[in-house]
């Protein structure tokens, strides 16, 4: 996006996909019988998150 987008509206978006993360990290370890493996965590949280990237 350098270059294509308003420098500050990047910063933006960096700020909530990283409020974002920080809600979903902590909604996790506050439910940690949701999440009995962490490998299937990984495996059915990755795809979502990847797409956010």
């Amino acid at each position: 996006l350098d270059g294509k987008v308003n420098g500050n509206a990047q910063i933006d978006a960096n700020l909530a996909i990283w409020s974002l993360l920080r809600t979903m990290t902590r909604w996790l370890l506050n439910h940690p019988g949701e999440v009995h493996d962490i490998a299937a965590a990984v495996e059915r949280y990755e795809p979502p998150m990847r797409e956010l990237r």
